[in-house]
């Protein structure tokens, strides 16, 4: 693995410093509406992103804070465009393609200083300087569905169904540790949300249908939170089929929860839990707080709230979303006083490019 001496020769951030080793558990309630989520919103402030046929967004991006810009990352089309805080285009990070400083799969991003690494199918690490210039391109030999780097080498996730004997590895220069047994087998869980997410030297890994999220420091794995779904826990027996359709199929007969998401900074947290149901239907839970005082909102995906399914990444007291201008056309007149720039709104058309909505808590 010598490619992983570049790496880590542009790893400047210390990740080697004291962890906390506690474990917190927290019990996911369902007793909150969500719509009481605005009563916990001091403001939200919108920024929209400018519009150009020559970097429109696709669907379901995903959004990463850099200093003062905003970098987006659209996996639909391959492509990452960078906006400054005022929501103008500044450039775009690497381009779709075969060649060199070119990607053609991206499985996630990671902001690190002035540069953005870049993780692609199928075992591509890019580098670039946020204005876009091309740093080098590594290969990795056995890179996962998404990725993290430390200072000590590659953190890499397999998840099921991958063929690896563990669903988490850590690729370093001449070795490759492996954590999380890979032996149950059932259908890989692809999600289309960050993996992984960093406070400080503290790495948070969410482990496919698992109630804990994991933490990466010192060298270390260790369960970081365990979450109390209740009955919608997944069940121990699903992991003890021999063949993964018929595990799919005793998971689908009931309803059950995945952690979607989680977030940290120095002040809040932030998880989302999706609940699938039986019929079909999709609940989604937003934890929201202090660890140790967690709220829960609860909403279902029917576009009925411009929040819903929106959240993106914090920064401190502020989590940021990522919102289709067409779920803010009737939000001056149901909303008003929760938008503290309410004169945006009467220039956002329903076909411009997506809006950063910055929500500030009580």
């Amino acid at each position: 693995m010598k490619n992983l001496k570049f790496l880590l020769s542009l790893i400047v951030v210390n990740f080697v410093c004291s962890c906390n080793d506690d474990t917190t558990d927290i019990k996911m309630s369902l007793e909150n509406n969500f719509e009481t989520i605005y009563d916990s919103i001091e403001s939200v402030e919108l920024l929209p992103l400018e519009t150009n046929a020559m970097h429109l967004i696709g669907a379901n991006p995903q959004l990463e804070i850099s200093e003062d810009t905003y970098i987006i990352y659209d996996i639909e089309n391959s492509s990452i465009g960078r906006y400054s805080n005022s929501g103008q285009f500044l450039n775009k990070i690497g381009n779709k393609g075969n060649g060199p400083g070119e990607y053609t799969n991206i499985l996630n991003i990671q902001v690190m200083e002035d540069k953005l690494i870049v993780y692609s199918a199928p075992n591509f690490v890019h580098y670039y300087y946020l204005n876009g210039d091309h740093i080098n391109t590594i290969k990795l030999e056995k890179q996962g569905r998404q990725s993290y780097s430390v200072s000590d080498g590659v953190i890499t996730y397999y998840g099921y169904s991958s063929g690896e004997s563990s669903r988490l590895s850590m690729l370093k220069e001449q070795e490759q540790v492996s954590y999380l047994p890979n032996d149950a087998k059932i259908l890989a869980y692809m999600s289309d949300s960050p993996i992984f997410s960093a406070l400080n030297n503290e790495v948070y890994i969410l482990d496919s249908y698992s109630p804990t999220i994991y933490k990466y420091c010192n060298n270390t794995l260790s369960p970081y939170i365990k979450i109390d779904l209740g009955d919608y826990e997944v069940p121990r027996e699903y992991y003890l089929f021999d063949d993964s359709f018929k595990a799919a199929e005793y998971l689908f007969e009931r309803d059950f929860a995945i952690i979607k998401q989680y977030r940290e900074s120095r002040f809040m947290s932030f998880i989302e839990i999706h609940i699938q149901h039986k019929d079909g239907t999709v609940l989604t839970n937003y934890g929201i707080g202090p660890k140790d005082s967690i709220k829960w909102f609860t909403t279902t995906n029917d576009n009925n709230s411009f929040l819903s399914g929106t959240f993106k990444c914090l920064d401190e007291e502020c989590i940021y979303c990522l919102v289709d201008p067409a779920k803010l056309t009737d939000l001056k007149h149901t909303l008003p006083f929760v938008i503290s720039n309410q004169d945006i709104l009467d220039n956002i058309n329903v076909d411009d490019n997506y809006v950063i909505a910055k929500v500030s808590f009580k």
